[in-house]
């Protein structure tokens, strides 16, 4: 994800902004996905499972 955000600074055409845009969506997509499932792993009820997915969705 940090070479997408070194290509928004450096992008002087739009192909390269897009191009950042999709390398960003899928490391948000990957790292979203993988955090979900530790947080159903790590949460012993489902009152801390709900609490945990809320606070993820907040942060990102």
């Amino acid at each position: 994800m940090s070479a997408s955000y070194v290509l928004f600074a450096a992008s002087t055409h739009i192909e390269l902004f897009y191009v950042a845009q999709v390398m960003q969506s899928i490391g948000f997509t990957l790292i979203i996905t993988n955090e979900t499932q530790l947080l159903f792993y790590y949460c012993r009820s489902k009152t801390e499972e709900t609490n945990a997915y809320s606070l993820l969705v907040a942060v990102f």
